[in-house]
C-alpha cells in the first residue's frame, strides 16, 4: 500500500513539474514582440523639402549700400589761415543824447551839449556850463566825446560864466574786440589778413554869450570819428594809442588884471604805428568850440553838434544826437571805413 502511495506521488509530481515547465514556456514566448525593419532605399528620402538650396538666384545683387566712391570724398576743404573776420563782439555802440536846454529868467534858456557815444550803454557825461545867476547853466551831453553845456549869461567880457567842458573820446580795435579809453601802447596779439579801428575824438566845450556882438551861448560839439582799415597780418606790431581829452574853458587872468574865460578845442585821438619802416597815424579830431573869437574853421563837420539859443524866438535847441545810420556801420561785423 505504501509502494502504491510512493508511485502514485511520484507520477503526480512528475505531472506537476511538466505542468509548470509548460506555463513558464508560453509566458515567456507571449511577452517577445518582433519589430519589420524597413531597408533605407532612395524611395524614402524626401526630395520635396520646403528648404531650397542656396544658389546664386538667391543671391541679392541689387543691394541698396552704395560702395564708396571718389564722388563721395569732400576735395573742397579750405585750409585754416589768417582771415579778415573778426571775433564775435562784446561791445556795442549807442547813440547818447543830447543836453536839453536850461530855462533861466524864465525867458532866457542856456544850451546843452551835443550827445556822444555810449558803450554797452555806458559813457561819461559831460559837464554843465557854469551860470551867472543861477546854479547851472545848459547840461552836457552824454557819451564818449559829447560836448559840453553852455553858460546862461554875460553881463560882460569879464564876468561870464564858464561853458561846461567836454568828455574824453575812445579807440576800438575791431579784430581784438578791445576798447581803449586811455592812453597806451598795444601789441596785436592776433593773426587776421585786416584790422579795423574806431576813433573818437574828444568833445567841444560849451560857451558863454558876448554882450558886445550878441553872440548866445552854444553847446559843445561832439568829437570827430572816423574807422580806418589797414592790410597785412600785423601780430606782435605796437600800436600807441593817445586819447583825446575833452575841450575845456579856462579863466586866464588878462593885463588889465580881470580874469577872462577862454574856449580850448578838444584834444585829438590818434593810433601810431611803423609800417615799413615809416611812422603812419590815424587821427580824429577833437571838436572845436563854436563861437571861436579866433575864426579858427574845424577840421571835420560835427555828426552831432551843439544845442545854441534863437534870440527870435527866445528859445534853445538840445543838444544834438549821432544819426542811427553811423551806428550801425560802427556795430558792423566789417564797418565801412570813413575818408
Amino acid at each position: 500500500m505504501i509502494i502504491l502511495y510512493i508511485i502514485f506521488g511520484s507520477l503526480l509530481f512528475t505531472c506537476a513539474y511538466f505542468f509548470v515547465k509548460y506555463i513558464i514556456n508560453n509566458s515567456a514566448s507571449s511577452n517577445i514582440t518582433t519589430t519589420t525593419f524597413v531597408p533605407l532605399t532612395t524611395q524614402n528620402i524626401n526630395t520635396t523639402s520646403a528648404i531650397k538650396p542656396i544658389t546664386t538666384q538667391n543671391i541679392n545683387t541689387t543691394s541698396t549700400i552704395k560702395p564708396i566712391t571718389t564722388q563721395n570724398i569732400n576735395t573742397t576743404i579750405k585750409p585754416i589761415t589768417t582771415t579778415s573776420q573778426p571775433k564775435a563782439r562784446k561791445i556795442f555802440f549807442q547813440a547818447g543824447k543830447g543836453g536839453q536846454p536850461t530855462l533861466v529868467y524864465n525867458i532866457w534858456q542856456a544850451p546843452g551839449g551835443a550827445g556822444g557815444i555810449l558803450i554797452n550803454n555806458q559813457g561819461p557825461v559831460s559837464e554843465s556850463g557854469v551860470s551867472y545867476t543861477y546854479p547851472t547853466g545848459g547840461p552836457g551831453g552824454i557819451g564818449y566825446g559829447s560836448g559840453g553845456g553852455a553858460s546862461d549869461f554875460c553881463p560882460n567880457n569879464y564876468t561870464c560864466g564858464g561853458g561846461g567842458s567836454g568828455s574824453p573820446g575812445f579807440v576800438y580795435l575791431v579784430q581784438d574786440d578791445i576798447l581803449f579809453t586811455n592812453d597806451t601802447l598795444y601789441t596785436i596779439q592776433s593773426n587776421f589778413l585786416l584790422y579795423t579801428f574806431i576813433l573818437m575824438g574828444g568833445g567841444a566845450c560849451g560857451t558863454h554869450s558876448s554882450p558886445n556882438t550878441r553872440e548866445y551861448p552854444r553847446g559843445g560839439s561832439c568829437g570827430q570819428i572816423i574807422i580806418k582799415q589797414i592790410k597785412g597780418n600785423f601780430k606782435g606790431t605796437q600800436f600807441d594809442i593817445k586819447i583825446g581829452k575833452g575841450g575845456i574853458m579856462k579863466n586866464i587872468p588878462t593885463a588889465e588884471g580881470f580874469e577872462r574865460w577862454l574856449s580850448f578845442s578838444g584834444e585829438n585821438t590818434t593810433v601810431s604805428f611803423i609800417l615799413n619802416g615809416n611812422k603812419n597815424d590815424y587821427i580824429a579830431y577833437g571838436a572845436e568850440p563854436p563861437n571861436n573869437k579866433e575864426n579858427i574853421l574845424s577840421q571835420y563837420t560835427p555828426l552831432a553838434v551843439g544845442g545854441y539859443y534863437n534870440s527870435s524866438d527866445e528859445i534853445s535847441t538840445p543838444g544834438g544826437v549821432i544819426p542811427e545810420t553811423v551806428i550801425e556801420n560802427m556795430n558792423s561785423v566789417n564797418p565801412n571805413p570813413t575818408n
